[in-house]
């Protein structure tokens, strides 16, 4: 899917390969709602209107240094653990989240 969207939060030259509803953890207890976009350059977040952020979190996957799922409270199988290359950690629950994991990794082998 190209992107269209003038107001779109990626940039005109990179391609849209799945977007998933998806809460970013902010604090130990604190989850920021919005919906999680690949691309073939980046991972996204953006973040749904009146959250604490409202400009968009972009995470290069040629940073991606650990990639990995895991559980929220030892039970839901939605969680997604990212590290990039300057140390910034970033936990998502995610809807869907093996197929994201899987696209995730497709687009860094590529």
């Amino acid at each position: 899917m190209k992107n269209s969207n003038e107001s779109s939060i990626f940039p005109p030259d990179e391609t849209q390969i799945i977007d998933k509803k998806a809460k970013l953890k902010h604090k130990r207890y604190d989850f920021i709602s919005g919906t999680i976009i690949l691309t073939d350059k980046a991972l996204y977040f953006k973040s749904l209107k009146g959250s604490l952020s409202d400009e968009p979190l972009r995470i290069k996957l040629e940073n991606i240094h650990v990639l990995r799922k895991s559980k929220s409270i030892k039970l839901v199988s939605n969680r997604l653990f990212i590290s990039d290359n300057q140390g910034d950690e970033f936990i998502f629950a995610v809807a869907g989240r093996n197929e994201l994991l899987d696209k995730i990794e497709t687009q860094m082998n590529a």
